[in-house]
């Protein structure tokens, strides 16, 4: 079994810095950070959670898979487009 999340940031979000849209907001740091966290706690192995974005990060072992259809034009993406791409 796999834990799979998806995080997809857009240009119409708020979870982007205005001024430089690549600095990441210290809230959805927070949150993936928290459900990494979370998930370890659980005794997922690190191996099998997916982090699925299309924007780098890297979080106590786990580093994201890119999703290349989801880009930050696209204001949807769901867990079924991240899971058809993988």
């Amino acid at each position: 079994m796999k834990n799979l999340m998806v995080y997809i940031l857009s240009n119409e979000n708020k979870w982007t810095n205005i001024e430089n849209p690549t600095d990441l907001s210290p809230l959805l740091i927070a949150y993936i950070k928290a459900q990494i966290d979370n998930s370890i706690e659980l005794k997922w192995n690190v191996n099998d959670i997916i982090l699925a974005t299309n924007f780098d990060f890297e979080y106590r072992g786990v580093k994201n898979y890119y999703l290349q259809s989801c880009s930050k034009d696209l204001v949807f993406c769901s867990k079924v487009q991240a899971i058809y791409e993988l």
